[in-house]
């Protein structure tokens, strides 16, 4: 290499003669800088015979890992041959143990960067046929990667809606896009100001295209619409409803066989007494008051025990109406009695 020199015309022999050195130095002094530059390009780039010992050994390692079905172990030890020496023969072991392990998006990253590590005039056959067999397998890999495609509804269009799928939160733009995944689990989640966040789990298969629906519910609804008075109680499942009137029927026998119980009771115990003092025969004048108490009481005994018989039997009437009447409930005025551990009671309604 050269570099232009003036002529010497019109110019100090001494200057001259200076400007001739520094051109003839000129080319010494580049080619000492090209060859200084291309020392440690080198000294960077070119693996040494430590670092092809040590890659060479992980990838024998890896190749034994793989073929024991180790390929957590074979990942491994090949991608730190990978960091090593950088090359095709490297490189795709990795995606091939990646496509291996179902990690399908990671896999297909590695064996697209083959073709993007740069190829050296005189590169061998192996590395060739790496880079070829790097473009095969990255097609294969491709048409195995399931999609999953999210479709939200129940909010309004302008809404900002937040979707994460798998801790990876979506773009706004890209959230109606079938987004490519791995097969397997998958988590997505969906908020958005004032609705209810949802979370659901799903899986994918290879080569599967599904599409989740998610709607969103409003967070608060706001006050309940107007609408007509709400359907009368329904009895409840083996229960019945008895008109009033069936209870006041067997509250009035009730106390009419009380009434007739006690005075019945007042009118045997005077009978015995009058039956003492009379000696079984013709009883003395002055009883006469005894007499006509007892008859007295003897009548209302027998009032109380027609009143009560005629209650119950209203009541009975009335339970009666009440199981065989239609299970539809009325409007009006019903009572319906309940039972439950250690209680009792009646249950009304207008």
């Amino acid at each position: 290499m050269s570099l232009p020199c003036p002529m010497a015309v019109a110019v100090d022999s001494v200057i001259l003669t200076g400007w001739r050195m520094i051109c003839a130095a000129a080319p010494l002094a580049l080619a000492l800088g090209t060859v200084a530059v291309d020392a440690r390009a080198q000294s960077r780039d070119e693996p040494t015979l430590a670092d092809k010992e040590t890659a060479r050994q992980a990838f024998y390692e890896g190749q034994d890992a793989f073929n024991a079905g180790d390929l957590k172990g074979a990942l491994k030890a090949f991608r730190a041959a990978d960091a090593i020496m950088g090359v095709p023969s490297t490189r795709i072991e990795v995606g091939r143990t990646l496509k291996q392990m179902g990690r399908l998006l990671e896999a297909a990253e590695k064996l697209a960067s083959v073709d993007l590590i740069p190829a050296d005039d005189d590169e061998n056959e192996v590395q060739q046929d790496a880079r070829a067999e790097a473009r095969t397998l990255l097609e294969e890999v491709r048409v195995r990667i399931p999609t999953l495609q999210i479709a939200i509804r129940g909010v309004a269009p302008s809404t900002a809606v937040e979707l994460v799928i798998d801790g990876d939160a979506i773009p706004a733009g890209a959230q109606d896009y079938p987004r490519k995944v791995d097969p397997g689990r998958h988590v997505i989640r969906v908020a958005a100001a004032g609705y209810r966040q949802v979370t659901e789990e799903v899986t994918v298969d290879e080569r599967e295209e599904k599409t989740v629906k998610i709607s969103l519910v409003a967070s608060s609804d706001g006050d309940p619409p107007v609408g007509p008075d709400p359907a009368p109680e329904e009895a409840q499942d083996g229960g019945f409803e008895m008109p009033v009137w069936g209870w006041v029927g067997f509250g009035v026998g009730a106390a009419g066989f009380i009434v007739g119980g006690i005075t019945g009771g007042l009118t045997l115990a005077n009978v015995s007494e009058l039956e003492d003092d009379c000696g079984g025969k013709v009883c003395p004048t002055r009883d006469q008051a005894r007499i006509d108490d007892a008859t007295t009481v003897a009548h209302v005994s027998t009032a109380g025990f027609v009143v009560g018989g005629v209650g119950v039997g209203v009541g009975v009437a009335a339970l009666v109406v009440a199981l065989t009447a239609d299970e539809t409930p009325t409007r009006g005025l019903s009572v319906r009695p309940w039972v439950g551990p250690g209680s009792a009671g009646l249950h009304g309604r207008f």
